[in-house]
């Protein structure tokens, strides 16, 4: 076996990145990681995210030795990606939001962006938008509560339950008329069904799942890494998370929902 590819976010909110991973390379070994110690990051200083980015990412690097480590979510990589870099050899794949394809997909040039209340305060989004969305009017909302739902809530939550939260959450965007908008933290993806649900059909849903994708295989096949095993050889990915004491239920369900094995802390 070779050596693992190691996702790493605050919560759960990196699953369906993992989960496009292992369809498309299932030969490859994958660890997971969540910094439950320090989960939410969107409600903390940018030092603290910085901090506890940091930590995780070079126990994790220590322990697992990975190939490839995908920051697999939008504050996190907005914050400490570059120090993690010049921190650790490994290669680094990051997630941000998906403003350039959805300034290309909009017809209307309105488009709503849902981010952490850490990453509405950076910069580095701002910076985003006028780089690939200079002609477009991009509405964006913090939603922390959202995030801190999907995480604690969402795997015991009915139906209706989890599309009133989205409804709570796109509030503002009612009578906007934004005919696009952008999942800017890993964790809505989690809820993509939900959302798919409560927005207007017409209104298109982006994410940055593919583009990471490509990029996780593009660093593959240029460093010569990809795992020699047949493709149909099929793997079990392992799930950790940070912080002391026992996984909570609902990650062990959560765990079970991807196929993953939950392994306990580190």
């Amino acid at each position: 076996m070779g050596d693992p590819i190691l996702f790493i976010d605050s919560g759960i909110g990196g699953l369906p990145y993992l989960q496009l991973a292992r369809r498309r390379l299932p030969e490859e070994h994958f660890i997971y990681l969540a910094d439950r110690a320090n989960f939410p990051y969107g409600t903390r200083r940018a030092a603290e995210v910085r901090e506890a980015v940091i930590s995780a990412a070079v126990r994790a690097d220590h322990r697992f030795r990975p190939k490839v480590i995908v920051l697999a979510c939008n504050t996190a990589t907005m914050i400490a990606i570059d120090a993690l870099r010049e921190r650790l050899a490994v290669p680094f794949v990051g997630v941000v939001p998906a403003v350039k394809p959805a300034a290309s997909l909009s017809k209307n040039g309105r488009i709503g962006l849902l981010a952490s209340g850490r990453a509405v305060k950076e910069g580095y989004l701002r910076n985003l938008i006028d780089d690939h969305a200079a002609g477009c009017r991009v509405l964006i909302l913090s939603a922390d509560e959202m995030i801190r739902f999907a995480e604690t809530r969402f795997v015991y939550a009915a139906a209706e339950e989890k599309r009133s939260a989205v409804r709570r959450a796109i509030a503002p965007l009612r009578g906007e008329g934004v005919d696009t908008v952008v999942l800017a933290c890993t964790h809505f993806l989690v809820m993509e069904k939900e959302f798919r649900e409560v927005l207007d059909r017409e209104i298109g849903v982006v994410d940055s799942r593919v583009g990471v994708m490509n990029q996780l295989i593009r660093i593959l096949d240029v460093y010569g890494m990809r795992d020699a095993e047949p493709e149909d050889t099929c793997r079990d990915g392992l799930f950790y998370l940070t912080g002391d004491g026992e996984p909570e239920e609902r990650y062990a369900i959560i765990a079970r929902r991807f196929g993953l094995t939950l392994a306990g802390s580190m």
